[in-house]
């Protein structure tokens, strides 16, 4: 799945957190279906291809992450929007029709801005752990001091 990345997001998921690795791959699939798009105007058939096939195996590859006994009805929603669009998505070699790459996409990227939501948050939840931990590493209370220096 990783060979279907450009080096640039390859280095990107060393240090990511889980949210943001989903995130990164849904960017991938985009830029994938994007790809196809354009192979589909310049009558590119093999690129077309290429492109269509590298996003379904991404699309395969985060469904293969997920754990069908944890999955909650997100979860299996998520599912069958991946399975609906790696079933649609051969249509686009067999017919070279952009139609389904934008459905596709459509599909797609409110997916990726709610990982990017969850991110967001996870990173914001990390942080206010840090600052607990630090505060009670400290084994007291911050003190604010409300005394002003004199002037």
């Amino acid at each position: 799945m990783l060979h279907h990345l450009n080096p640039e997001r390859r280095d990107q998921i060393e240090t990511a957190h889980p949210e943001r690795l989903v995130a990164l791959f849904y960017d991938q699939v985009i830029e994938c279906l994007h790809v196809a798009i354009s192979a589909i105007a310049r009558n590119d058939i093999q690129e077309r291809c290429n492109a269509t096939t590298a996003a379904m195996e991404l699309l395969s590859g985060i469904v293969e992450c997920m754990d069908p006994a944890e999955d909650d009805e997100i979860g299996c929603n998520i599912r069958r929007i991946h399975s609906f669009i790696i079933a649609r998505l051969p249509r686009v070699n067999l017919y070279n029709d952009a139609r389904f790459v934008a459905e596709a996409i459509r599909l797609i990227k409110p997916l990726r801005d709610a990982f990017t939501v969850i991110e967001k948050h996870a990173d914001e939840l990390q942080q206010q752990a840090a600052l607990r931990s630090a505060v009670q590493g400290q084994g007291k209370r911050p003190h604010l001091s409300l005394v002003t220096p004199a002037g």
